[in-house]
C-alpha cells in the first residue's frame, strides 16, 4: 500500500495500526494520519469479496498475476543456470591452478587468484543451496473455485479471526479485544 501524500510505503506502525514510513521515520512527508489495521483488512477483503469476484475482473487478476509470478519464477530460474555455470568455470580455473602448482609454478604466483576463486565459489554454492528450484508455476484458471464460491474471502477471513480470537465479539466486522471490559 502507498500513501496517497508522497507515494512511500505503508508499514506496520505498531501491532494495530499502519501508516506512511516517509512521515515516520524520515519526516519528508507531512500525512500524519494513521489507520487501524482491522479497518484496513475490512476494506481490502470488501474490496476482493465486491470488486474482484466479478468474473471479467477475477479472469484479468488471475492471468496478470500469474503472468508475473511465473516471470519472476523464470527469473529465478535463470539466475541460479548462470550461477550453476559460473560454479563450474570456477571449478576449472580452480582445477587449472592445482595442475599449474603441480607443474612447478610458484605458489606465490597464484596465491591471490586461487583465493579470489575459493571466495567465488563459495558464494556461489551458497547463493545454489538458498535458491532451490521451486518448479510451481500458477495456472491462469487459478480463479475457478473462487467463482465458484468455494471459499469466499470474507467468510474465510471471519473464520481466522475467530480462531484468533476465541472470544470475538458477536459483530464479525468488531475484532476481540482482550483488554476491553
Amino acid at each position: 500500500m502507498r500513501c496517497g501524500t508522497c507515494g512511500g510505503r505503508f508499514i506496520n506502525l505498531n501491532a494495530e495500526r499502519v501508516g506512511c514510513a516517509a512521515a515516520r521515520f524520515k519526516g519528508t512527508c507531512d500525512n500524519r494520519r494513521t489507520m487501524r489495521r482491522d479497518t484496513l483488512d475490512n476494506a481490502v477483503l470488501e474490496g476482493l469479496q465486491h470488486h474482484l469476484m466479478d468474473p471479467v475482473l477475477c479472469d484479468l487478476f488471475c492471468q496478470e498475476y500469474t503472468k508475473e509470478m511465473n516471470r519472476l519464477h523464470g527469473e529465478k530460474n535463470a539466475q541460479r543456470d548462470e550461477d550453476r555455470r559460473a560454479l563450474t568455470k570456477v571449478e576449472r580455473e580452480l582445477d587449472r591452478l592445482v595442475q599449474a602448482l603441480m607443474d612447478g609454478v610458484p605458489a606465490s604466483c597464484v596465491k591471490d587468484k586461487m583465493a579470489e576463486l575459493e571466495r567465488r565459489k563459495a558464494e556461489l554454492e551458497s547463493r545454489l543451496t538458498g535458491n532451490a528450484d521451486n518448479a510451481v508455476l500458477l495456472h491462469p484458471r487459478m480463479a475457478g473455485p473462487l467463482q465458484r464460491g468455494n471459499c469466499p474471502p470474507a467468510r474465510s477471513h471471519q473464520q481466522w479471526q475467530r480462531k484468533r480470537c476465541p472470544g470475538a465479539c458477536a459483530a464479525a466486522d468488531r475484532p476481540h479485544r482482550p483488554d476491553a471490559s
